[in-house]
């Protein structure tokens, strides 16, 4: 997933819970115009930002193992 597409899964999340961006912000401990930013691609939020971010809509960043390499071998640790 890109991170674009993280991005706009949290923005869908956000309109499905019927939250304004101030609201996101507030439980953020963020001006509101950071969330607008992000939304809008004006900036991107760290990697700590998307996850709280993430989490006050519901939701949690996780890294999985990708799986086989295209050669069948596995990835390494």
């Amino acid at each position: 997933m890109t991170a674009a597409e993280v991005i706009a899964t949290l923005i869908q999340a956000r309109k499905n819970r019927r939250l304004g961006q101030d609201r996101v912000a507030v439980r953020l401990g963020k001006c509101g115009r950071s969330v607008l930013r992000w939304e809008r691609g004006h900036c991107s939020p760290s990697l700590e930002a998307t996850a709280a971010w993430a989490e006050a809509l519901g939701y949690r960043l996780a890294l999985v193992p990708a799986g086989p390499e295209p050669d069948g071998q596995e990835p390494a640790p």
